[in-house]
């Protein structure tokens, strides 16, 4: 398949490449950072809708084709309505707070000891400790993420996968997870709005606090939810009322020291 002229609408390309790949069975489609281009110019909202306007096409190829894709998982760090971007693609299912999939995106404590025991032996070794001590550590560090809650409360915590795997792999703690990309448009959303960050220590919101929203609305609690700054750490299911907090020592101190000090650089 070959382009030869850039005039040719996106989404068609797209359609194209759908049509071409399931001519002998259904495709899969995953697309990761779907928000990433109205991220990256929210600080510019007619570029911005004019990036809405065309994810609204691209991602309509989806629904027309559906009978051609097996599957189609779309994530991202903002929530936008579907109205807003996925107007055509209307038969999407939200998985953000489904409790069957609370641990799919970390590593259980059964999965870190059964799959990092040799590992678990040796570092605790080294260190000097007992395997459970070092385990209490390694949680006080990367565990304590939790990303749904239904009416018997909130689900298991987990770890976080990249910085879990990296510990093991340099074999030192260490803040990998915020080193791995500054989300600068966090940065400049706290600016804009003076939003003070002390609130954010045991926080409580109401179910409509993850309600979805649009590019000239994004609120800063539900971003910082999902971005993983913020985790649920109770659940009511009698008021319907979430407890929200920093996950573990990692997010926080990277919370703390990494962005209040760029949020002081923009403001001086």
């Amino acid at each position: 398949m070959e382009w030869r002229s850039r005039s040719v609408p996106l989404s068609f390309m797209f359609e194209d490449l759908i049509y071409q790949l399931s001519a002998e069975q259904q495709v899969v489609i995953l697309i990761d950072e779907y928000d990433k281009p109205l991220i990256n110019h929210l600080d510019n909202l007619p570029v911005a809708r004019q990036i809405q306007t065309a994810l609204k096409g691209f991602y309509g190829v989806i629904k027309s084709m559906e009978y051609r894709v097996r599957l189609a998982f779309i994530t991202g760090v903002s929530k936008f309505s579907r109205v807003s971007i996925f107007s055509e693609l209307n038969n999407l299912t939200d998985l953000t707070m489904r409790p069957a999939f609370g641990t799919a995106f970390g590593i259980t404590e059964a999965e870190l000891r059964a799959s990092f025991a040799e590992r678990i032996t040796e570092f605790a070794k080294r260190q000097g400790k007992s395997e459970e001590e070092f385990l209490a550590e390694v949680r006080h560090w990367y565990n304590g993420f939790c990303f749904a809650a239904g009416n018997e409360g909130k689900t298991e915590n987990v770890y976080n996968p990249f910085s879990t795997m990296q510990l093991f792999d340099a074999w030192r703690f260490s803040n990998y997870w915020f080193e791995s990309g500054t989300p600068t448009f966090l940065i400049k959303r706290l600016h804009q709005e003076n939003f003070d960050i002390s609130e954010l220590d045991h926080l409580e919101v109401g179910e409509l606090a993850f309600s979805t929203y649009d590019i000239e609305r994004l609120a800063i609690i539900p971003l910082l939810f999902q971005t993983g700054y913020l985790t649920v750490k109770a659940y009511d299911p009698a008021s319907r009322r979430y407890t929200l907090s920093y996950p573990n020592y990692e997010v926080e101190n990277a919370f703390i020291t990494y962005l209040l000090d760029a949020f002081r650089s923009t403001k001086k």
